[in-house]
């Protein structure tokens, strides 16, 4: 099992990940596949954050 550390490392990567795949789907054109691909990938960051978020909350960390 991961300990806090490891998981807050592991959620800044996606929260970051999240945020440049946001950045370039907002350079695409909304109707490209490069659009639908970024959007996809900054969605799915986004809930593996929200996933270790919840379980450092379980784990008692709320910083």
């Amino acid at each position: 099992m991961k300990d806090k550390q490891e998981l807050k490392d592991e959620q800044k990567f996606y929260l970051k990940t999240c945020k440049e795949f946001e950045e370039q789907r907002d350079l695409q054109d909304d109707k490209s596949q490069g659009w639908h691909t970024c959007d996809m990938i900054a969605h799915i960051c986004s809930e593996y954050a929200e996933e270790i978020r919840h379980k450092l909350c379980e784990m008692g960390c709320t910083d």
